[in-house]
């Protein structure tokens, strides 16, 4: 046909189902960005990856492109990007050239960008206009080529594409991206997962979750975060509407949009659900009811409400099946599988226990230890971790291959329940995790510090909170005794970050302090402190409320603030 533009879709489940919504529904709305006032169709979406595709490869040197040739190589692109149009685009436009995604957030500061693309050697730093000043500033440090995605070309009048045909397909054991998680202590990970873990993992996930292509899909999550990461491939493979809303994202922002009634899911932090339902209990008692009538309509639309990342409340469950008229979708999973371990959709009378997780998703295996420890082993596991420890992935994995997760937990009937983690000095504060002995060991070395004893306290908005339970010293015997030093929570976090450098998200935000000589009841006969105890007897709802501990968040007012890795750059 004259004048006709032919582009080759390259092998892979993706772009097989790509290619199929093409042939079937080119015109269909497959992306809106709402901060970038960009749409775009199956078709565009389409054109946009092949194009971006061929540009970054010229892009990439002679080294990295014979690398994208060798099927057990790994070739990395760091992406600079907020959950957007152009970051989809990005994303499988490395997908279609065989190399790996590292996705970077898009508040990264230099250090903390120069570390993530040092540490899997990134050939290329692929971002756009809008955060071209933070792009140049990392590449300044690396030495890194910057490919910008700018805007959409024109589409050529007469558009074909048509299924690559013969070659080698791309071997899917490759890298399809790099997570980054916090390590217990130290600085962050990478987590590598193959493009066999992703086609199994979203794919199985678009199944179970039943999408369907005439829904619209709410994206409110960075695409850094694994969350984020798969609710974005997630929507694309379904072929809803993906609508990207986070830098725009806010409550009230919200409530407006759910009024128009068309959107059918959302992922929502339970923490955000909590907020949103208080939200919507304020505007049904202050607005007009036709608003808020259509607010409510708008939830009931909502086909599917999915949460996860951190234990929902049973309370949290139960008020916005009231409000929705269904169950929430809780989902069990973590950055090192791309896809869910576990998943509550069909509520039953065992469901609705606090501590379930649903059904154990059909590709996974998993047991429980000896210890009681969540064990998995499955397709949609991760390659490895990527990282400057040598030792990093020692006892990972147990002698049968499974992943040792660190919860606790039951199967029961089919059924995951998690009812918490094996290791006491390991505290999840809202997806960081934190070691709590490298936290003691800083308060330790305060001054007036004479032990400290480290907490994860139960939070239903963060999972748990660091709490801090201090003995302090006795000044009478103290030669260096300062008395310009007191210790409040504001103060300890300062001396904690100027003269520790402990970070940010590490820091304790409850604090309880002992007089020299008091004793702890809570330990063994050994001697050995038990932390649960702990918890229990001096970080309970009524010492908060009492006053006997100090609550508070971290807040960075100083001049040093941000410092590289307060939020462990991701």
């Amino acid at each position: 046909m004259t004048g006709t533009t032919l582009l080759e879709v390259p092998q892979g489940p993706f772009f097989d189902y790509i290619f199929h919504r093409w042939q079937t529904a080119s015109k269909t709305l497959l992306i809106r960005d709402v901060p970038d006032s960009k749409e775009a169709n199956v078709e565009r979406f389409l054109f946009d990856v092949l194009t971006v595709k061929e540009n970054i490869y010229y892009q990439l040197d002679d080294t990295a492109r014979l690398r994208l040739k060798e099927p057990d190589v790994d070739v990395f692109v760091a992406v600079l990007a907020d959950a957007g149009y152009s970051f989809a685009v990005l994303l499988f436009a490395l997908y279609a050239l065989g190399a790996t995604a590292v996705p970077l957030s898009p508040n990264v500061l230099p250090e903390e960008g120069c570390y993530t693309m040092q540490l899997c050697n990134a050939s290329l730093l692929a971002t756009v206009p809008k955060m071209a000043k933070n792009a140049e500033a990392i590449a300044e440090l690396t030495g890194t080529t910057i490919f910008s995605f700018d805007m959409m070309l024109e589409l050529p009048a007469n558009l074909r594409f048509k299924l690559q045909s013969g070659g080698t397909p791309i071997e899917s054991t490759k890298g399809f991206v790099l997570l980054q998680t916090s390590g217990t202590t130290g600085l962050p990970k990478g987590v590598l997962h193959t493009r066999r873990a992703a086609e199994m993992g979203v794919l199985t996930r678009v199944e179970s979750l039943r999408i369907s292509e005439d829904d619209i899909m709410l994206h409110t999550s960075p695409v850094h975060w694994l969350g984020g990461f798969l609710q974005c491939v997630t929507g694309l493979m379904s072929g809803a509407c993906i609508e990207f809303c986070r830098a725009v994202f806010s409550l009230d922002w919200l409530t407006q949009r759910l009024q128009k009634g068309d959107v059918r899911s959302i992922f929502l932090h339970p923490k955000i659900l909590d907020a949103l339902a208080e939200k919507v209990s304020m505007i049904q008692r202050t607005w007009p009811l036709s608003q808020s009538k259509a607010l409510l309509n708008g939830i009931g639309s909502l086909r599917m409400i999915s949460t996860g990342g951190m234990r929902v409340h049973p309370s949290t469950q139960a008020r916005w099946e009231k409000l929705n008229g269904r169950p929430l979708v809780v989902a069990y999973g973590m950055t090192e599988t791309l896809g869910l371990v576990s998943m509550k959709i069909h509520e039953t009378a065992a469901e609705r226990e606090p501590n379930c997780c649903g059904s154990i998703m059909p590709y996974m295996d998993v047991k429980i230890s000896d210890t009681g420890e969540i064990c998995i082993k499955g397709p949609v596991m991760f390659k490895k971790y990527l990282s400057h420890n040598a030792k990093i992935m020692h006892g990972v994995f147990d002698s049968e291959g499974y992943y040792k997760t660190g919860d606790i937990g039951r199967i029961q009937d089919g059924l995951l329940f998690v009812v918490g983690r094996a290791s006491h000095d390991v505290i999840r504060f809202d997806g960081w995790k934190i070691y709590a002995p490298e936290v003691e060991d800083a308060l330790e070395k305060h001054p007036l510090v004479a032990s400290a004893i480290v907490v994860g306290v139960p939070d239903r908005q963060f999972g748990y909170r660091v709490g801090a339970l201090l003995v302090v010293k006795d000044p009478s015997k103290e030669d260096d005794w300062d008395p310009c030093l007191n210790l409040n929570l504001s103060g300890l976090q300062r001396w904690l970050a100027l003269e520790r450098q402990l970070l940010a998200y590490k820091m304790p935000t409850l604090l309880r302090l002992l007089r020299a000589g008091d004793t702890l009841p809570t330990t063994t006969t050994s001697g050995k402190i038990q932390k649960p105890k702990i918890v229990d007897s001096f970080f309970s709802g009524s010492d908060v409320a009492s006053g006997h501990v100090e609550s508070g968040n971290f807040v960075a007012k100083e001049g040093e603030y941000p410092r590289p890795f307060d939020w462990a750059g991701i």
